[in-house]
Parts: C-alpha cells; sequence; structure tokens
C-alpha cells in the first residue's frame, strides 16, 4: 500500500512536470472506466461507498491516450470516494456514479458524480493549485493540476459543479477526432 502511494506521488510529478504529447489510441471509453472502477472496488468497499455505473452503450472508440485518461479517471474517482468519506457526509450512504455520454460536438464526456461533502467557494477557486489538498497528510495536492494538465494537453475540458452538503459533479471532455487539435496535424 505504501509502495503504491509513493509510485503513484512520482508518476503525478513526472507528469505534472513534463511537456508530453499524448500517445494517442481508438479507445472505448466504457472499457476504460470499467478498468478504473475494478481497480477502485476495494477501496470504495472499505470506505463503505457504492460505485454505480451508467454507460452510454453508443459511443464507440475514441481518440485519446489511454494511461493518461486513464490516470485522470484514477484521481477524479479517488477524490469522489474520498469526499463520500470525510466527515460531514449528510446525504445517507456515500455513493459514486461514473457516467459516459457523447454530447454533440464531442468524442466522449466522462462525468464523475458523489454525494460526499462538496465544495466551499474558496476550495472551488483553489482545486487547480499545486499542492492544494483538502485531505492533510494524505493528500499531495497534484491529482487534479496532474488530471487537467492532461485533458488540456488533449484539446478536452474539465469542469465541475459543487456546493457544500451537495457533493460534487466532475465532467471530462474529449474532443472528437474529427475536431481540430493534435489528431488533424
Amino acid at each position: 500500500r505504501n509502495i503504491d502511494q509513493i509510485s503513484n506521488i512520482v508518476l503525478d510529478m513526472l507528469i505534472y512536470s513534463r511537456e508530453r504529447k499524448p500517445k494517442y489510441e481508438m479507445v472505448d471509453p466504457n472499457s476504460l472506466v470499467k478498468e478504473v472502477v475494478e481497480l477502485m472496488e476495494n477501496r470504495a468497499r472499505l470506505s463503505a461507498v457504492d460505485m454505480v455505473l451508467d454507460l452510454s452503450p453508443s459511443i464507440g472508440e475514441v481518440a485519446m491516450d489511454r494511461s493518461a485518461i486513464h490516470r485522470c479517471l484514477l484521481n477524479l474517482i479517488s477524490n469522489a470516494i474520498d469526499a463520500c468519506t470525510l466527515e460531514g457526509l449528510t446525504n445517507g450512504k456515500g455513493t459514486v456514479i461514473i457516467k459516459t455520454d457523447r454530447p454533440p460536438g464531442w468524442g466522449v464526456r466522462f462525468q464523475v458524480i458523489d454525494n460526499g461533502t462538496g465544495m466551499d467557494e474558496e476550495t472551488q477557486k483553489r482545486i487547480f493549485t499545486d499542492f492544494f489538498t483538502t485531505k492533510g497528510y494524505k493528500g499531495t495536492g497534484l491529482g487534479l493540476p496532474v488530471t487537467h494538465k492532461i485533458v488540456e494537453e488533449h484539446n478536452g475540458i474539465l469542469e465541475f459543479q459543487s456546493a457544500p452538503g451537495k457533493g460534487t459533479t466532475f465532467a471530462l471532455l474529449l474532443p472528437s477526432a474529427l475536431s481540430p487539435g493534435p489528431l488533424a496535424s
């Protein structure tokens, strides 16, 4: 467990400190979500958090850097589980919903929705700041900055909605292969 934590911190620091171009391949977003959820299942169970999948069957493959987007989903789901286990969960049992769909003009939208503690305005302003964490010694403050950087490298968008006591929704949108960007050049 400690070795995993250390290697994750090192990996986040390497990703964050380097300029990198995504290594694009065609990926089934739903398979990728299932892979990440499988990795997180034990942790969610130990934290008494239910994970629910709501995957659109009609998305098809999307061009992305598989390991980089895997890392993003891992970070978002990990944060959602943590938010459901922090003091002050007021919405009953912790639940994390992972959804996929394809909004017009996009390749895929991944959504990670939790009914955890939510974030106040001050926290929301700082979540993409390097080394900012609400988790004390448990957090590095690199997960969201790394995720944001990877999404930007994909010409995607990372957005969120949150309110104290209402939980948080993160949406990660990636362009379709037809949109201008690194694939077109």
